[in-house]
């Protein structure tokens, strides 16, 4: 029987857990990667951002030409 089981920081592939009773072993098997929210937004954050650094320079050359 298998469970998943969230660690908020990495103890090992393999550790050792005091429990009531003894001792209880857990392994690693694999690892799943939960993609989350945040980071979606700060890429939407970046590319937006980007963007507009972009249409600055755009501007600014169209808005103050040397040829007045």
């Amino acid at each position: 029987m298998t469970h998943q089981i969230d660690m908020p920081m990495y103890l090992g592939k393999s550790y050792m857990q005091t429990v009531e009773g003894g001792q209880r072993h857990f392994a690693e098997h694999g690892s799943i990667n939960i993609p989350q929210a945040i980071n979606s937004w700060l890429q939407v954050l970046g590319v937006l951002l980007f963007a507009c650094g972009f249409m600055g320079f755009v501007l600014e050359r169209k808005l103050y030409s040397t040829e007045r």
